[in-house]
């Protein structure tokens, strides 16, 4: 990484154009930093740093992925797939390519409150887990 400073705030995208021009005001402000504002984690520039870091040939082959999302209470198990932890398997096939096999096990304590620990291979060998949970 460079010498440059990197923060990062995760919360939810501005909704309103009042609360994305806040965003655009702290960013003119502070010209240093990078300043994104995302949902796919691919586009976030430290993702962007590890995709050009994992590509160099002196690197080797990428083996293990694992991800881990905590997502707060939920309406129920899809929608904590659907909405938060859905960009993590974004970001294992955008580092590490394609899934071909994936096998998943779920516990719902209660409503809003689900887990799910998950195995994934890559097309290119690699392994993954998942851990998922409101």
């Amino acid at each position: 990484m460079r010498s440059r400073p990197w923060p990062r705030n995760e919360r939810r995208a501005p909704l309103w154009p009042e609360e994305l021009d806040s965003v655009a005001q702290a960013a003119a402000a502070q010209p240093e930093l990078n300043v994104s504002v995302t949902f796919n984690k691919r586009y976030s520039p430290y993702i962007q740093q590890i995709k050009s870091i994992i590509a160099q040939d002196d690197f080797g082959k990428p083996s293990y992925f694992f991800g881990k999302f905590a997502g707060g209470y939920r309406n129920g198990a899809t929608d904590l797939l659907r909405v938060g932890a859905i960009h993590y398997f974004d970001l294992a096939r955008y580092l590490f390519g394609e899934i071909s096999r994936i096998s998943a096990v779920s516990y719902e304590k209660q409503a809003g409150q689900a887990h799910f620990a998950v195995n994934a291979q890559f097309e290119n060998g690699a392994v993954g887990n998942f851990f998922l949970s409101s």
